[in-house]
């Protein structure tokens, strides 16, 4: 075996650790290959040893340690290190300055892919060292902290009795989606699925104290899903606690990469296992690597499983192995493959059998012959009658020239069905079929007739200069054919009762009803002249090829006619549409147009070739690309829809499409095989829906304008009326006390006006704005927002001994919003509770957080709302006979505010009251996102 050297990264990646990994460990590592030449020496053989890697590299291990076996003898390690993978024990090793050390050696076999030993592997300690210590000591000390923080590969320090997490590397914190600190709170048996639990504890109690071979498991990260990892471990000194350093490297992606590589590989062992041929592969040296259940059976083994690894000699005799390895051993020294050889084969029990074998070098990457595949078919019963006809010539040559025969015919008939099917169209493949047939069998006179109702029409015909454009279906061998649905064959053909003179001096006839779904559509006609006559071989040639051109000539009628059909809608579409088109789906779910009508064209200005198929991005508005892409979608998906577009003309002008799709279904798989759509100009229909609708609008301003100026008017008169009538007494009293109360209700009034202009003016801007301005935006947090309206107001509250209460759901999302505009929907909705409800009664205010929505919720235990007002509350200036007879302050715009400020942050309210008993609010907004377009 050719020589390797190991390094740290392949010593790595046979462990599935990081090489700077294997430089920070206690113990020493040394690698060598087959030959017992070191290929690794880590820092720690260099402190045990006195030699530095340097110095050692590429020499072989018995010439710089002088090992000596306490235990046993080198030949006994090395054998029972071969058949078991593994050998630990005590030897003596020389340090450099000459003085015995006593070892504690581990060694293990480093194997390649597959499977062959490339080396070995040596994990050595001072026996006094280890006689100190239960366990190996790794400690990760400040000089190794950052190679295990740092780390990219996923690590972590468990405690080795109660498995909790004691420390982590921040490769495993992100990989994982545990943060630290949930680390920290977790044992390892919190990232395992539970079907693995059984496992895990017992791998666990059976960890060595050296590393532990790569082992695929299962973990489960935050978000619940599962991946595959390969662990090894370490046990170490962790702060006076025996812990255990764990590395998990994720091996999701190559097991997933195995599993499929191993489906593949056993359906292709299924095939060859299945296969009649026999099937094998040898390696170099004879040995049966792979073989088939064929293969077996020949040499005497009822499983493919009693040949791997054996030669031809353990099944046959020396000479017959002998002569199968030759060949074999040919192949491997030249590198030319042996095909289709028949030769003689024995079996295992001594029968022959004839076989025709092929034999291939196999080779490796780089090209090198490592082997031989083999396969052979089993050719006896073709060989024995191959015997059998060398008895009889005369039968020999008969069934030779039968089977050359039907080869030819074969051909030929294979060659004018080639011909038929590649044509379309009706009269082209007429002429392609009566050529054909007569080219390709060598008749003087092909015709072939249509039928039209009592009559047999010419289509083509070849070989007579003045054939007969029609036959009646009563005469002639040609309409017995028609009547009787059969082929007919006149050998002589003009002493058959039915000849027609009208053909000439002919000799024989072939006529051949063509007949679809049973009825006869057409006939094909043969004629021979002097010198040829027609057999039952022409008529059985005929019969062969009659379904192929009568299947040929309807699949042209039914194209035609579809042609036919198209055309005609087409004509129609272009009647009742602005323009029509055609498109096909094609199986990879691609779209091609197949037609458009002309009059896109008059439409868009566009000639139909100057869009490509199925695609009319380049002149539609970009804004309607999603929703046209939407639209086509649903198409595919079935679905008959109607949308409207803007699509730029030629010349620039927009106009509005209305575009209509109808899909088309395959009858057997429902699968749309192409769709239909039908296009509408609606641009002008478009203004006149525009204009009404500017026409709507503005009656509904200026009813909303007549209502407004009703509203103030007597909203502004009351408190008017008020003040007028004051000042009037307010003249004629002369009591101070009486002066003083009429001054209080001026102030009271002048303050309800203000209050009513402040609002109006609040209400005008809000409806001149249709989203929150961008430029007020900023981070509220709402829990402070609703505790600094509950300061504001609570005075008020505690004047009329009311009971606030206030729960507040922590954590809440802040909201990106006008801080303002939000504090007008809770102090409005607070101050309308603690008016309307009466002293000593109860309010209370909440926040929480529910389906993404942040829900503000105020009730009351006040007078409350009447069925019948429910539906007005928010309307402008409205106050219910209720509110005015209990004379309440108010504007009768607080609750129309807050309906605009809570549309505009595109939330919701919703209000439940019952009379006499109270009221509930609840406003709820869309929480954690930017509240505009």
């Amino acid at each position: 075996m050719a020589s390797w050297t190991m390094d740290s990264i392949a010593l790595a990646e046979r462990f599935g650790l990081p090489a700077n990994l294997i430089d920070l460990l206690s113990d020493a590592i040394i690698g060598v290959d087959t030959s017992l030449v070191i290929g690794v020496w880590n820092p720690a053989a260099e402190r045990l040893y006195g030699w530095g890697a340097a110095e050692v590299i590429g020499k072989r291990l018995p010439d710089v340690l002088q090992t000596r076996f306490l235990d046993d003898t080198f030949d006994q390690s090395f054998t029972f290190l071969n058949q078991t993978g593994s050998w630990n024990g005590l030897v003596i090793q020389l340090h450099r300055e000459g003085h015995r050390l006593r070892i504690e050696s581990n060694v293990s076999l480093v194997r390649s892919a597959s499977g062959d030993t490339i080396g070995m592997m040596a994990v050595n300690r001072p026996v006094s060292e280890a006689r100190t210590r239960s366990n190996r000591s790794v400690g990760l000390d400040e000089r190794y902290r950052t190679y295990f923080v740092s780390n990219p590969q996923p690590m972590w320090i468990t405690d080795m009795e109660t498995l909790a997490f004691l420390d982590v590397n921040n490769a495993a914190i992100q990989h994982y989606g545990y943060s630290r600190d949930e680390f920290l709170s977790m044992t390892e048996v919190d990232i395992r699925p539970a079907d693995e639990l059984p496992r895990q504890l017992e791998a666990i109690s059976a960890y060595a104290s050296a590393y532990s071979l790569p082992e695929v498991w299962r973990h489960r990260r935050k978000d619940g899903s599962l991946i595959d990892v390969e662990v090894s471990a370490q046990d170490i000194d962790y702060g006076g606690r025996r812990a255990r350093l764990i590395l998990a490297y994720d091996v999701t992606a190559r097991v997933q990469i195995d599993q499929v590589f191993l489906q593949k590989r056993q359906l292709l062992f299924n095939l060859i296992d299945h296969l009649p041929q026999f099937v094998y592969i040898k390696d170099g040296e004879g040995r049966f690597l792979i073989c088939n259940h064929e293969a077996a059976l020949i040499r005497g083994c009822q499983s493919p499983r009693d040949v791997i690894g054996k030669t031809d000699s353990d099944f046959f005799t020396p000479e017959i192995a002998r002569l199968y390895s030759d060949k074999d051993e040919s192949v491997l020294a030249t590198g030319q493959p042996i095909l289709k050889e028949e030769e003689w084969m024995v079996d295992a029990a001594g029968r022959r059998m004839w076989v025709m074998t092929s034999r291939f070098p196999l080779l490796d990457r780089d090209g090198s012959i490592i082997g031989v595949i083999a396969t052979g078919l089993n050719i006896d019963d073709r060989k024995r009658a191959e015997e059998a006809l060398k008895h009889s010539e005369v039968r020999y040559r008969a069934l030779w020239a039968a089977s050359q025969r039907q080869a030819q015919e074969l051909s030929l008939l294979a060659h004018v069905r080639t011909l038929v099917a590649r044509e379309l169209e009706l009269q082209p493949l007429v002429r392609q079929i009566v050529s054909a047939v007569a080219e390709t069998f060598g008749y003087p006179r092909v015709s072939l007739y249509l039928m039209d109702e009592n009559v047999l029409k010419l289509q083509h015909q070849t070989g007579q200069e003045h054939p007969a454009l029609e036959i009646p279906v009563s005469k002639g061998i040609a309409g017995l054919a028609v009547r009787t649905g059969r082929a007919i064959l006149a050998e002589d053909a003009r002493a058959h009762p039915d000849y027609l003179d009208m053909f000439g001096p002919i000799v024989s006839q072939i006529s051949l009803p063509l007949i679809d779904r049973q009825t006869v559509i057409g006939v094909i006609d043969v004629q021979t002249l002097a010198g040829s006559v027609l057999t039952k071989d022409d008529l059985r040639i005929m019969q062969e090829l009659a379904e192929h051109i009568t299947l040929a000539i309807t699949r042209a009628q039914f194209y035609a006619n579809l042609r036919g059909s198209e055309e005609r809608y087409r004509m129609i579409s272009d009647m009742i549409s602005d323009y029509a088109y055609y498109h096909q789906v094609m199986p990879d779910g691609s779209v091609q147009r197949v037609w458009v009508t002309d009059s896109i064209e008059r439409v868009l200005g566009y000639h139909p070739s100057e869009i490509r198929a199925g695609d009319i991005s380049a002149v539609m508005d970009p804004e309607d690309l999603p929703r046209r892409d939407s639209d086509v979608a649903r198409v595919l998906a079935g679905e008959s829809v109607t949308g409207e577009y803007r699509l730029r003309r030629k010349s620039g002008e927009v106009r509005w499409i209305r575009l209509t799709r109808k899909p088309i279904l395959d009858p057997v798989t429902r699968r749309v095989t192409a769709y239909v759509g039908v296009a509408q100009d609606v641009t002008d229909l478009r203004q006149a829906e525009k204009q009404r609708m500017e026409l709507d609008l503005e009656r509904e301003r200026i009813a909303l304008l007549r209502e407004f100026i009703g509203n103030m008017s007597h909203d502004l008169k009351t408190p008017l009326t008020v003040i007028n009538s004051s000042v009037y007494l307010l003249e004629k009293y002369t009591d101070p006390d009486r002066q003083q109360e009429k001054i209080e209700v001026i102030k009271e009034q002048v303050a309800l006006l203000g209050r009513l202009i402040q609002d109006t003016l609040t209400l005008s801007r809000l409806d001149h704005s249709s989203q929150l301005s961008t430029e007020t935006l900023e981070s509220v947090e709402v829990n402070q927002l609703v505790s600094e309206a509950v300061h504001n107001l609570r005075p008020e509250a505690d004047r009329k001994s009311q009971t606030l209460t206030v729960i507040l759901e922590p954590g809440l999302p802040p909201l990106l919003t006008n801080h303002d505009e939000l504090y007008r929907v809770v102090g409005n909705l607070l101050e309308n509770a603690i008016f309307y409800t009466p002293d000593h009664g109860s309010i209370t205010l909440s926040t929480r957080l529910a389906d993404h929505k942040l829900v503000f919720t105020i009730t009351d235990t006040g007078m409350g709302i009447a069925p019948a007002d429910l539906d007005r509350i928010f309307g402008r200036f409205f106050r219910s006979d209720r509110s005015r007879s209990a004379k309440i302050p108010g504007t009768g715009l607080g609750l129309a505010i807050v309906k605009r400020v809570v549309d505009m942050h595109k939330g919701r309210i919703e209000v439940e009251s019952t009379l006499g008993t109270g009221t509930t609010f609840r406003v709820y907004l869309p929480a954690g996102l930017p509240l505009t377009d």
